[in-house]
């Protein structure tokens, strides 16, 4: 019986106190140390892909495009940054990283909206900053847990990871969903997805074809956007 019990206990510690303390975490983090948590990400991100591109203009046009895609009170911000293989990747606290070349070969604002709802898709099902738990170990999720604190070569390594990595892949059926749910027409995201990767993604029939799609950005926001960089 206590050897039972050893193994018993071996097993839970093994096998059910990680995530058990993941979730426990998780749900206890408040959006403002996710925000924080993403930011600091965001600047060691900046070390590969260079540093965000800004301008009040282009801000603003990225402002709207998030909360066209994701609802007027979303707390989703799209940061454009020069070099970023993936096209799209998101970070903890709703940081949605995005290429500026995805910017510069698309002539339809709904190539980019693809991009952005490609990065969500993607980690739907695994909240970026469970990634970065899991990816860190029990020690770093115990130390957010009890201090609010992940150390910060953990968040480099994390981003080093993430940026020298394939990026997540979304599931088909999620990112049609998600598409459709924000009106956006498949074709334009994924004739550049199929131009970057020489691999067009098969999501099935598009929802949206044949159907008149609501204005995404007007004129002025999209050049903004797109000059972001310059």
């Amino acid at each position: 019986m206590t050897g039972g019990l050893i193994v018993l206990t071996l097993a839970l510690a093994l096998f059910w106190l990680p995530g058990a303390l993941t979730r426990q975490t998780l749900s206890v983090v408040p959006v403002t140390k996710r925000m924080e948590i993403g930011a600091a990400m965001l600047g060691h991100l900046q070390v590969q892909t260079g540093v965000p591109c800004r301008s009040p203009l282009a801000n603003a046009a990225a402002l709207r495009l998030a909360q066209r895609l994701f609802g007027p009170e979303t707390a989703f911000r799209i940061v454009v940054v020069p070099n970023l293989a993936q096209g799209a990747v998101s970070l903890p606290g709703g940081l949605i990283a995005l290429d500026y070349s995805v910017l510069q070969v698309s002539d339809d604002p709904a190539a980019v909206a693809g991009f952005v709802l490609a990065s969500r898709a993607a980690v739907i099902h695994l909240d970026p900053l469970e990634r970065l738990l899991q990816q860190a170990g029990l020690g770093v999720t115990f130390r957010l847990l009890t201090t609010g604190e992940i150390p910060n070569d953990i968040l480099r390594d994390n981003v080093q990871t993430l940026v020298l990595g394939d990026a997540p892949v979304a599931n088909p059926d999620v990112l049609r969903a998600s598409l459709a749910a924000a009106s956006i027409p498949q074709g334009p995201y994924l004739a550049v997805a199929d131009a970057r990767t020489g691999s067009m993604p098969d999501l099935g029939n598009d929802p949206m074809a044949g159907q008149p799609a609501p204005l995404i950005l007007t004129d002025s926001d999209w050049v903004s956007l797109q000059n972001i960089c310059n």
